[in-house]
């Protein structure tokens, strides 16, 4: 065989997929197999390379010609990428090769939201790779994130030398306090403290937590019950004291029947100056 028939065999191969010996090239098969939810409801989808042929490096490609991998959440567009950029180092090339990806785990707003939703994704979806079945790009799930939820507990109350009431709240977590329970105005969360029964003050939860200590999951935070405000101390003797934490249910919570504590405190000095004892009567 002379070189010119080479040549164009050769060039006939790359065309059309075929080896010089005529024999039809082996096809990859790329394949959506699984999408899930981890724990910090990110989406994890897993693609196969069922084979029998391998991926070529075009399809890897950081621009056009790369294959695209795109995903869709309630049916709408929900963040799109390159192949070479979920799997750089081509684990997919082979056949039989896998790949578990993290769609992207920076990207806070493609979380899954909380509650259940229809997720789809498209592997080459721009269909620049030849496949040996078309059929089995698409993968459909409804997923669901359950997010890990705060709990805002009260637990302690106490007063100072001042009678002035002190509270210590803490998140038991395992979840985060939303930046939104932290309005000034609805729907910022609210506290609400009763003494003998009836209201002694309330405040959203920023004017307790100004700091935001309570954010994360263990935080806590010690607060003097508004110690600005004379009527607000407690007057000599023994109270029935009782705080409720998130009182306007703003905050949803692992634990929703612990917000509220409490407790009889008992003032007994007058101006800083311990309240006079009674005497017994002397015997004559």
């Amino acid at each position: 065989m002379n070189n010119s028939k080479l040549i164009k065999l050769a060039a006939a191969a790359a065309l059309f997929q075929l080896p010089v010996s005529g024999h039809a090239a082996a096809l990859p098969d790329l394949a959506a197999t699984d999408l899930g939810v981890n724990a910090e409801c990110q989406v994890v989808v897993k693609v196969r390379n069922n084979g029998p042929g391998v991926v070529p490096d075009a399809a890897f490609a950081l621009s056009p010609p790369g294959s695209s991998v795109q995903m869709y959440k309630d049916n709408q567009p929900w963040g799109g990428i390159v192949l070479g950029g979920i799997d750089p180092q081509k684990h997919l090339k082979p056949a039989g090769g896998t790949l578990t990806h993290t769609w992207f785990p920076g990207a806070a707003n493609l979380k899954l939201p909380s509650g259940t939703h229809s997720v789809r994704v498209v592997v080459d979806n721009n269909n620049v790779v030849k496949e040996g079945n078309e059929q089995n790009n698409t993968l459909t799930r409804r997923l669901t994130c359950r997010q890990p939820l705060p709990d805002l507990v009260p637990i302690k109350l106490g007063l100072n030398a001042a009678c002035q009431i002190v509270v210590t709240l803490k998140n038991n977590g395992p979840g985060a306090v939303p930046a939104a329970a932290y309005g000034t105005n609805p729907p910022g969360s609210s506290v609400q403290m009763y003494s003998d029964n009836q209201p002694w003050g309330g405040i959203v939860l920023i004017g307790v937590d100004p700091q935001k200590q309570l954010v994360p999951a263990g935080g806590t935070v010690t607060h003097t019950w508004f110690p600005g405000a004379a009527n607000l101390k407690l007057s000599p003797g023994t109270h029935s004291v009782k705080i409720v934490v998130d009182k306007n249910n703003v905050v949803a919570e692992g634990n929703e029947q612990n917000n509220t504590l409490a407790q009889r405190l008992t003032c007994g000095k007058i101006g800083g100056l311990k309240a006079p004892e009674k005497l017994a009567p002397v015997r004559q």
